[in-house]
């Protein structure tokens, strides 16, 4: 309540509803602490743990060391993302996010059972940081959007890091596009490298003015290189004489 000058999350789960605001800071180390509702403070920092805001929550300045920042409400704060922190959700953060190295953005809900957007006033991705996003061959992705929506610049910096993606295993075409980031007013810079789950197909980043996609080339694996038995093998090599497109040989 008010005149609190901290709240400190250690293990199990708390959860804040419209408490009142107070000059302190939140501390989450560990377990969960939920904000529903609304909730103001002078600064949050999760280095364990998950601290999950469903609510309205604003703060000068919220740092991410390790643990979770989910957000499926709304986020009035400056966020940085660094150590082997991670951001993820699907709601909005009016504030600039800044990832450093070992920081993780990854968005969508922590269980990972749907793909989302993630809206941000705008985000720096720096060396060592990590794009973490799934993607399904109907061109839907995980996906983050710099808005100008709550007065932000809308921009996307990328000064390198990597995307990992987690791409669903079967009905992939060579020569789509598949919508990574989208910014209002402009991407500059590219990401270092790109990986994927996928045994057959080499994953690239394409970029526009206002975009990064992802798309896919075959490589040069075979299918028959990683059977296990005789039987597999030649079952491999079979499926590769059939063109793409072909539903086998796509799955």
């Amino acid at each position: 309540g008010s005149g609190y000058s901290l709240i400190r999350q250690v293990a199990g789960t708390t959860t804040l509803a419209d408490q009142p605001s107070f000059t302190g800071d939140i501390s989450v180390e560990g377990g969960t602490l939920l904000i529903n509702g609304s909730q103001s403070i002078d600064n949050g920092y999760v280095s364990g743990g998950l601290f999950l805001i469903n609510g309205d929550y604003t703060a000068s300045n919220t740092g991410v060391t390790g643990g979770y920042l989910e957000v499926l409400g709304q986020v009035n704060s400056p966020v940085t993302i660094s150590g082997s922190g991670t951001l993820s959700g699907n709601g909005i953060i009016a504030g600039d996010v800044t990832v450093g190295s070992g920081g993780t953005v990854s968005p969508g809900t922590s269980q990972g059972a749907t793909l989302d957007t993630l809206t941000v006033d705008s985000i720096t991705f720096n060396p060592g940081s990590l794009y973490w996003a799934q993607s399904n061959p109907d061109r839907t992705t995980d996906m983050i959007h710099a808005s100008t929506a709550n007065g932000g610049s809308g921009a996307i910096t990328l000064n390198g890091g990597t995307v990992h993606v987690v791409a669903a295993s079967n009905g992939w075409q060579e020569g789509t596009k598949y919508d990574l980031l989208t910014a209002d007013t402009g991407v500059t810079g590219h990401f270092d490298s790109i990986t994927t789950n996928l045994a057959f197909l080499t994953p690239g980043l394409e970029y526009d003015p206002t975009h990064a996609y992802l798309y896919f080339t075959r490589n040069s694996t075979n299918f028959g290189d990683i059977g296990g038995t005789y039987n597999e093998i030649n079952t491999g090599w079979g499926i590769q004489g059939l063109n793409p497109g072909h539903p086998v040989y796509d799955s």
